[in-house]
């Protein structure tokens, strides 16, 4: 499942590949992070120099936040 949204546990949770404070975003805007999924797609696109746009590709692919799936009429 998720990662905690305890920081503590969730840089634990993350690997030495993915920054805390991003990940502590994506759960705090109520993503279902997966650790794995997140370290493989964002962290690739660090080591490319393409972190933003590594992060924008992941997000896209994502389905819709939970407190955004009952309104999103996309």
């Amino acid at each position: 499942m998720g990662c905690p949204r305890e920081p503590q546990l969730l840089e634990k949770c993350i690997s030495r590949s993915v920054p805390v404070p991003t990940l502590r975003l994506l759960v705090e805007l109520g993503w279902p992070v997966d650790c794995s999924n997140v370290t493989a797609r964002v962290a690739s696109g660090i080591y490319s120099g393409e972190y933003r746009t590594a992060v924008l590709e992941w997000l896209d692919e994502l389905p819709p936040p939970p407190h955004q799936q009952q309104q999103n009429t996309k």
